[in-house]
């Protein structure tokens, strides 16, 4: 099983209230309209901001944090596809989870 297989296998949603809720955290997430064509504080390096503070500021409320996390996890399986926060996390701190996930 490939690691990309297991991902989704280890956060496939139990009930359909789990599923509904999984196929549609993006519409319920904190950041879904802030982002603008100018700035956008989840990509700062695209906008030119080039920290991450205002992103993970808004995601500490987010009440899909985690599945948004999860998300990146499951489909960032290289450092070069890392960019942007997800989950609260920046790409350095998803490589040291991934990192941690891979050696348990």
């Amino acid at each position: 099983m490939s690691p990309a297989q297991r991902s989704r296998t280890l956060t496939r949603p139990t009930s359909h209230d789990e599923q509904d809720k999984a196929e549609n955290w993006r519409l319920q997430a904190e950041c879904r309209d802030k982002a603008t064509a100018d700035y956008d504080p989840w990509h700062p390096i695209r906008s030119g901001v080039h920290n991450y503070v205002a992103g993970v500021e808004v995601c500490k409320g987010c009440p899909v944090r985690r599945l948004c996390l999860e998300f990146a996890l499951a489909v960032e399986t290289t450092e070069e596809k890392r960019y942007g926060i997800y989950g609260g996390k920046t790409p350095n701190e998803r490589a040291e989870i991934a990192a941690k996930r891979r050696a348990s």
